[in-house]
């Protein structure tokens, strides 16, 4: 859980709560996905 452990770390270093980091990431990786052409793998 050492991942986990960073994460959290990090998040304090931020001054957000886990919450609205989670939010900012997700973003950030919704906006790489647009920018990325919006295509999901399905194996035929």
């Amino acid at each position: 859980m050492k991942i986990a452990h960073d994460v959290r770390e990090c998040v304090k270093k931020m001054g957000i709560e886990e919450a609205a980091a989670l939010k900012v990431s997700m973003d950030e990786n919704s906006k790489e996905f647009i920018e990325g052409g919006v295509e999901i793998y399905t194996p035929e």
